[in-house]
């Protein structure tokens, strides 16, 4: 397999200069195909194109399912992302719960941010159980 024929480069090369004006449907037709074939950065890419895209619930949907795909595929940012979409985002979407173990596997990725978060929770729960006693 050739690196430039991956779908994921002619996804950016959609954004950001291949072609002017940039057309993000075929940006996203391409990072779909590549999100498909298991490429983290792919799946990441389509996230950020389809969240930064307009607050359509539907789009963010599908921006926070990329996001969990490229989770999976251990992409530490987009662990950060999908927890962010789950506690941050729309009211149909939140989900402290699952938000919280996204921000846990962002941060054993070594994303700064997805730790900060998660450091956060923790001192929220420490003083509420001191708040408790």
């Amino acid at each position: 397999v050739q690196t430039c024929a991956l779908p994921i480069f002619s996804g950016i090369a959609c954004l950001k200069g291949g072609i002017r004006p940039p057309d993000r449907e075929k940006a996203l037709d391409y990072l779909k195909r590549s999100c498909d074939l298991g490429v983290a950065e792919g799946c990441a890419q389509m996230g950020s194109l389809l969240s930064a895209r307009d607050n359509e619930q539907s789009r963010q949907h599908d921006a926070l399912r990329a996001f969990e795909q490229a989770c999976r595929l251990n992409h530490g940012s987009s662990c950060y992302q999908a927890g962010n979409l789950l506690a941050e985002g729309p009211q149909a979407l939140r989900d402290e719960v699952s938000a919280q173990r996204y921000f846990e596997k962002g941060c054993d990725l070594r994303h700064e941010q997805a730790c900060l978060k998660v450091q956060r929770q923790d001192q929220r729960e420490q003083g509420a159980a001191g708040i408790r006693q």
